[in-house]
C-alpha cells in the first residue's frame, strides 16, 4: 500500500478525532432501521432488472465510517460475504461494535485509504460508497479504485454532494474558514444570526439543528478537511474519466419534470426530447433542493441485455420495503415502495398488490384477476403490475 497523501492524512485525523456518524446521534444497538439503499438484492435489481440472491454475494462498504450502513448491509444480505473499509481506526472500532451488537454474521474490516484499495481481497458484486469519494484529494482516482474492485457485472452505489443543494453549507463553510473558527466559535456565530437569516433557517429548520447538537456532525458539515461538491455535468465527467457508466438515480421521481411541475405540454415535450444528462441538468437548475445525488453505476463496458419477462415463467413479489400506508377515502390504499414514492392503488386493484407473493406466475395471477373483471381489457392487469414495479412496490423474479 502507498503512503496516504497529505489530504488523506488530514481527513483521517479528522475522523479519528470526530468519528462519523456520531454515536451521540446513533447509539450502538442491535436493532436496525432498514434503509433501502443498502439492500443488495434490490439495488442490483433496480440497476439491471435482475434479481440476485444475497447468499454467496461479496459486498463492500467503502468508507464505512461508524458502521450505520454496513450494519444494514449485513442485516439485509443473509449469507453474503461482507467487507468494510475506512481511513479511521476510531470509526472502524465503532462499526465493529455495531456488527457485534447485530449478531447476524461477520464483517471483515480493513483500515485503508479509498485512493489505494490494492490490499483489499478480491472483487465485489456490489460496492456501497456513500458520502466518501468527495472527501478524497483525487475523486477520479477514488472512482478508479472502486472500479478495480467491482466485478464485471457488479453494481456501484454512490452518494455525492450536490453543488447546488449544498449552497448554504458551502457559504457557511467559507465563513468559518475565513474566521479560522473551531466548533465553539462556529456555534456562537449561529447563535448570533437573526432567526430569519437564511443560513440560520437552513440549520434550524432544514437540518433540524443536528449540526449544532453533535460536535462530530458540525465538524463533518462545516469544518471538513476536504470536500468537493458536484454538478450533474461533473458527476458524468468524473464517472466517464474513471471508466464507469451512470445507470440510474436511486430516487427517479425527483428527476421527472411531470412529477415536480404542472408544466405546459410543449415544455414537457421539449424536456422529454433532451438527452438524459441534459434532462438531469435542467432539473438540478430548476429544483436545486437535493443536497445529495444518490445513484447507481457500473463498468462502462457492461451493457446487460434487457430481461425478457415471460409472464408464464416469472412471478411478482412485493418489495420487502413496500408498506401499505393506510386506507384512502375511496377504499383503496396508499403504498410506499422501494424508492419512498407513494403509489395510490384504488380498491379495484388492491387484490393485485396483495397477490404479489411469489407463489404464482404473472400469467396466472392476471388471468385470475381478469376472470373477476371480464369488462376490462385483458392487458390492463399486467400493465398495472408493471406500473407498480416502476414505482418500486414490487419486483419480478423468474420462477425456479
Amino acid at each position: 500500500m502507498n503512503e496516504p497523501s497529505e489530504v488523506s492524512q488530514r481527513v483521517r485525523q479528522q475522523y479519528e478525532d470526530a468519528p462519523f456518524p456520531p454515536v451521540s446521534a446513533f447509539p450502538v444497538r442491535s436493532e436496525v432501521d432498514r434503509v433501502w439503499l443498502y439492500s443488495f438484492p434490490e439495488v442490483y435489481y433496480h440497476a439491471f432488472g435482475q434479481w440476485r440472491d444475497p447468499a454467496r454475494a461479496r459486498l463492500l462498504d467503502a468508507g464505512c465510517g461508524t458502521g450505520m450502513g454496513v450494519q444494514q448491509i449485513r442485516h439485509l444480505a443473509p449469507g453474503a460475504e461482507v467487507h468494510a473499509c475506512d481511513l479511521s481506526n476510531a470509526s472502524l472500532r465503532v462499526a465493529g461494535q455495531r456488527i457485534e451488537a447485530l449478531n447476524q454474521g461477520p464483517v471483515s474490516f480493513h483500515q485503508m485509504d479509498l485512493l489505494d484499495l490494492s490490499a483489499l481481497p478480491g472483487t465485489f458484486d456490489a460496492i456501497f460508497c456513500s458520502g466518501v469519494v468527495h472527501h478524497t484529494g483525487d475523486p477520479v482516482l477514488a472512482l478508479r479504485q472502486l472500479k478495480s474492485k467491482l466485478k464485471p457485472d457488479g453494481v456501484l452505489y454512490l452518494m455525492l454532494y450536490s453543488r447546488f443543494g449544498r449552497r448554504p453549507t458551502m457559504l457557511m463553510r467559507r465563513v468559518l474558514q475565513l474566521l479560522e473558527a473551531d466548533v465553539p466559535l462556529g456555534r456562537q456565530l449561529f447563535a448570533a444570526l437573526p432567526k430569519d437569516h437564511f443560513l440560520a433557517r437552513w440549520e434550524y429548520e432544514t437540518k433540524g439543528s443536528h449540526n449544532l447538537t453533535h460536535r462530530e456532525w458540525f465538524i463533518d458539515t462545516y469544518l471538513n478537511a476536504q470536500e468537493k461538491n458536484y454538478s450533474i455535468g461533473e458527476v458524468f465527467s468524473d464517472l466517464g474519466e474513471a471508466g464507469l457508466r451512470f445507470v440510474r438515480f436511486a430516487h427517479p421521481q425527483w428527476w421527472e419534470l411531470q412529477n415536480r411541475l404542472q408544466a405546459p405540454p410543449e415544455i414537457v415535450r421539449r424536456f422529454a426530447a433532451l438527452p438524459e444528462q441534459q434532462r438531469y441538468e435542467l432539473m438540478e437548475n430548476l429544483f436545486s433542493d437535493q443536497e445529495e445525488y444518490y445513484f447507481l453505476a457500473t463498468h462502462s463496458e457492461y451493457q446487460p441485455a434487457e430481461p425478457v419477462r415471460d409472464p408464464a415463467r416469472w412471478t411478482a413479489i412485493r418489495s420487502s420495503f413496500a408498506r401499505n400506508r393506510g386506507l384512502q377515502a375511496d377504499g383503496g390504499s396508499l403504498w410506499q415502495g422501494y424508492y419512498g414514492m407513494g403509489l395510490s392503488v384504488d380498491a379495484y386493484f388492491e387484490a393485485l398488490v396483495e397477490g404479489c407473493d411469489g407463489r404464482q406466475s404473472v400469467r396466472d395471477m392476471c388471468a385470475a384477476w381478469n376472470r373477476r373483471h371480464p369488462q376490462d381489457p385483458p392487458e390492463l392487469s399486467q400493465a398495472v403490475l408493471f406500473q407498480m414495479e416502476r414505482q418500486g412496490v414490487l419486483f419480478f423474479k423468474e420462477i425456479p
